[in-house]
């Protein structure tokens, strides 16, 4: 269990530290870093925390577009 909660702390802290990064380079390595973590996490992961990671998901709000939002000139 702290395997798991390592590297979902090291995940989360790096997906956190990728917004700061402005070099492309640096910022895709981070990004394939957390993504590796993030996915070790949840094999090793009790069933538990990925139950609350499952409905964390779930109750989470998406930001749908909608046609009104669009521009006008799309549809000239």
């Amino acid at each position: 269990m702290l395997i798991t909660l390592t590297t979902l702390t090291l995940a989360l802290s790096m997906l956190l530290i990728s917004r700061a990064i402005r070099d492309e380079v640096v910022y895709l390595l981070v990004i394939l870093i957390s993504q590796f973590c993030l996915f070790l996490s949840l094999v090793y992961a009790p069933w538990l925390i990925k139950l609350l990671i499952l409905v964390a998901i779930i109750v989470m709000p998406v930001r749908t577009p909608t046609l009104w939002s669009l521009p006008r000139s799309l549809f000239l």
